[in-house]
């Protein structure tokens, strides 16, 4: 299992359940178990928790069920979506106007790994409306499944070290990894700023 560790703390954790394919099931037992677990997890450690159950998305802050999905770290919004919101931009530029700057998104891997998918639903709306995308994804042989994928932090590209549009970002398809990252909320910040300056100006 691939995990995501941000210092600011938030814990992205996919467990197994709807995140899962159809023939690859989970008894609703187990899937309690698993919100048990990173329910008292967050109460313990102080911190925010989005996974991913047979119920659907989970998001925990200090112990406490957040049906909103939407939380404060730090004093940022962070946002627990599914992959298939990522690509709704209309939806996701409303949330950041409205003050999101971190989107959590727990997701499970694939027999057939595509470069192309993780940058469609990850990596391109990070770059056009500006948040940090924090991708927590399952992987691993399961029965007679190989699960390929990468976990991954995507940022606007102007604030990321390495100027291709990543945090951080595992470089095995197959192989389990905890990634840890420190997000710039001050760097992101400023670049909204500016787009906003820039895209006024055109409005205008």
């Amino acid at each position: 299992m691939t995990d995501l560790f941000f210092v600011g703390g938030i814990w992205s954790i996919p467990l197994l359940g709807k995140l899962m394919r159809k023939d690859i099931t989970v008894s609703e037992s187990v899937s309690e178990q698993c919100e048990r677990f990173m329910a008292e997890l967050s109460k313990r450690m102080n911190c925010t928790v989005a996974f991913g159950t047979r119920r659907g998305l989970r998001l925990y802050t200090a112990g406490s069920f957040i049906k909103e999905k939407q939380t404060l770290v730090n004093g940022y919004k962070l946002a627990l979506l599914s992959k298939r919101w990522l690509v709704n931009s209309e939806a996701l530029s409303k949330m950041v106007s409205n003050g999101v700057r971190i989107i959590a998104t727990p997701t499970c891997g694939m027999n057939d790994y595509s470069e192309w998918d993780d940058k469609y639903y990850f990596w391109s709306h990070a770059q056009m409306i500006g948040y940090y995308c924090l991708k927590a994804t399952f992987v691993g042989r399961i029965l007679r499944n190989q699960l390929k994928d990468k976990a991954c932090v995507c940022a606007p590209i102007p604030i990321t070290q390495s100027q291709d549009g990543y945090i951080v970002r595992n470089e095995s398809i197959e192989g389990s990894a905890v990634l840890l990252a420190e997000l710039d909320m001050e760097k992101l910040e400023k670049f909204l700023a500016e787009q906003n300056q820039i895209f006024g100006a055109f409005a205008r």
